[in-house]
């Protein structure tokens, strides 16, 4: 078989130790030799720690791209991927800085990737990332659980064989350039969020395969949940600056994923969350009046 050339797509952004450490665990990549190599895109997104300084002095071979702090994930990623085409790969993974791959990640990517004659038949390839404590999956490929209910997504826990998925989070994804060459690239009305759940989507509706690869691919601890009212003693004015930032539900993003694959009911899914949310403020602002009327 034929080697691989593989174009590692990253972005990043004042968590230098993080940054660092996701790159060691890159290069310490085994089973390559003769079959496989990669190069790094990193944005480093306006980062104030030295993110960037360091990675150009520990992994001078790592071509580092400067943001000015408003590239967010998306826009980083979109800006390393433009980068990277002129490289040529065979195939590009997006890769999370706070994902960090087992020594044997890349190899199995590689060998699925010409086992499964990706490079002419086209088809995604997704890694679950697993705790680091408990070992449970965190992040990695979905499937839809309700016809009526398109964004209502279950994580798939990888088997021993692929398993077909209908999107994904963008924490390790590895792309054919044949598959880029008809999706294309993020898509541009995203910032930070929704763009890897709308690749997936799109991919799906033009009849090209997501797999969740057999196993987990390394550690990835989950991010903390809850949504931007339910914080308590947080402001409305807070809670609104919140959900429309672009790490929140920036209305550009969502409109457009809901409108697009929500169906006869994307129009309600887009303007829902907000709607939740002014009903939310609205008994807040109720109840603390009625608050203070009690003599």
């Amino acid at each position: 078989m034929p080697p691989c050339a593989i174009a590692i797509l990253m972005t990043c952004h004042n968590r230098k130790a993080t940054t660092l450490d996701c790159l060691e665990a890159l290069h310490a990549q085994a089973g390559l030799e003769g079959r496989a190599g990669f190069r790094v895109f990193l944005l480093d997104d306006g980062s104030t720690d030295g993110t960037g300084e360091a990675v150009a002095a520990k992994f001078p071979e790592v071509r580092v791209l400067q943001g000015d702090g408003t590239y967010y994930w998306a826009g980083g990623m979109r800006r390393a991927w433009e980068d990277a085409t002129a490289w040529d790969a065979d195939a590009y993974l997006w890769l999370n800085d706070d994902t960090y791959l087992d020594p044997d990640a890349l190899d199995r990517f590689c060998r699925l990737h010409q086992e499964m004659g990706l490079a002419s038949r086209g088809g995604i390839l997704v890694g679950t990332t697993r705790d680091p404590l408990s070992g449970a999956p965190t992040y990695g490929g979905s499937r839809q659980t309700s016809r009526m209910r398109p964004f209502q997504l279950s994580l798939i826990v990888p088997g021993a064989v692929p398993i077909r998925c209908d999107t994904f989070n963008g924490n390790c994804v590895w792309i054919p350039r044949c598959v880029v060459g008809e999706l294309g690239k993020i898509d541009d009305v995203f910032i930070h969020g929704m763009a890897d759940t709308d690749y997936g989507f799109r991919a799906k509706r033009r009849g090209i395969p997501s797999w969740v690869i057999p196993g987990t691919i390394g550690t990835c601890a989950r991010n903390p949940g809850g949504l931007p009212w339910e914080a308590d003693g947080i402001s409305f004015v807070t809670m609104w600056r919140k959900i429309l930032s672009p790490k929140g539900l920036p209305p550009r993003g969502w409109m457009h994923i809901s409108l697009k694959y929500g169906g006869c009911l994307g129009p309600l899914y887009a303007i829902w969350p907000y709607l939740k949310l002014l009903r939310f403020s609205l008994r807040r602002l109720i109840s603390s009046g009625r608050r203070c009327n009690v003599p």
